[in-house]
């Protein structure tokens, strides 16, 4: 079937950049004796977990509890599977204890405060538990979201609670420098806060007689920096697996550095109207092309890249449809009818109002 006898709006993957992209992450992982747990929040997908897995990857860290149990369920046993978030309600309490007892995978929970635990435990008490919970605790290495301080008083405090909890067992330690995201923050800078903040807490771990076996971060941008990093040994890159217009605006050196030939998912669209000169208008919005932004960054020009036509900007986007316009002094030579191709500003694309493709 020909591209442009698809019915519009489609979602395309291009399986030659896809493996080329899961093959060139991996190979820097191996050359620098790193694990890759990578972040499967963008993809959802248990068939690319596995392409992932068969290529080396040990593990995966997840964005909901639905995808740590289609991870868990989908048949690549003995792998590490991590929850990027606290749990709190009682009924995601006890699917994390499930996980857990889960004999086909290795379960790690995140935590950050010792009233987590103490819900947990409190739970886990009254509940058949055929093994510890798996935990590490989350470091601010400067997001300003989640995590503790990475220093000696924090952790001692945090850990001497949570050794109350008899159904816990420490692990490690893991973050994210996600404030790379952030508009106005420098790759220099946040390669610095991650390294700053997880050698100090390895360090003020290693004071109070603790030896974590797990020190993870990661993010797809400041890869090529963490996966050098001495004390770092498991890295968590996302939207690695497809590349988008945001990884293209922020790469940087020439072992990380995105085109649109990098860019394996992309959005085939149509115009469907001209409404003013320099104007088209999309049969593809918001609906397909998922939220825009991450962690607030709004510096970036448009909502996504038009690709073969670098003078065109994705410049709005209301549910259904989508606005192009040209940028000061450009053309294209465009009309109704013309189909086109747009990598998205990020990666979490949805089809329809589906959540997830697992």
């Amino acid at each position: 079937m020909l591209i442009n006898s698809l019915a519009t709006p489609a979602i395309l993957l291009d399986l030659n950049i896809l493996e080329r992209n899961l093959d060139r992450f991996q190979a820097m992982a191996n050359d620098n004796n790193k694990q890759l747990w990578s972040m499967t929040k963008t993809h959802k997908s248990t068939q690319i977990a596995r392409m992932q897995h068969a290529r080396g990857a040990t593990g995966f860290l997840c964005g909901t509890l639905d995808e740590c149990e289609a991870l868990a369920s989908s048949g690549m046993n003995n792998i590490s599977i991590m929850y990027a978030y606290p749990v709190a309600s009682e009924p995601n309490i006890k699917r994390v204890i499930a996980l857990a007892n889960n004999e086909n995978c290795k379960f790690y929970l995140r935590l950050d405060h010792t009233d987590q635990g103490r819900l947990i435990n409190t739970i886990a008490r009254s509940t058949k538990i055929s093994k510890s919970l798996n935990y590490v605790v989350i470091i601010n290495s400067g997001l300003n979201r989640f995590g503790i301080a990475p220093d000696e008083k924090s952790l001692h405090n945090f850990l001497t609670e949570m050794s109350m909890n008899k159904h816990f067992r420490f692990c490690g330690i893991s973050t994210h420098p996600g404030h790379i995201y952030k508009q106005g923050e420098s790759m220099e800078r946040v390669v610095q806060d991650e390294a700053i903040s997880m050698e100090n807490a390895y360090r003020a771990l290693s004071n109070i007689g603790y030896k974590p076996s797990i020190v993870s971060s990661g993010a797809t941008p400041t890869f090529t920096y963490s996966v050098k990093n001495h004390t770092i040994h498991i890295l968590h890159p996302e939207n690695y697996v497809f590349m988008d217009y945001l990884q293209m605006v922020l790469s940087k050196d020439k072992e990380f550095c995105i085109g649109e030939a990098d860019c394996a998912l992309t959005v085939l669209a149509t115009i469907i109207s001209a409404p003013r000169e320099g104007e088209f208008i999309l049969d593809a919005g918001s609906k397909i092309f998922g939220e825009q932004g991450v962690h607030g960054d709004e510096s970036i020009e448009g909502k996504g890249r038009v690709k073969n036509y670098p003078g065109l900007i994705l410049d709005d986007l209301s549910e259904e449809v989508g606005k192009i316009k040209y940028k000061p002094g450009e053309s294209a030579d465009l009309k109704i009818g013309s189909i086109i191709e747009i990598i998205p500003r990020t990666c979490f694309v949805k089809v329809g109002e589906r959540k997830y493709n697992i």
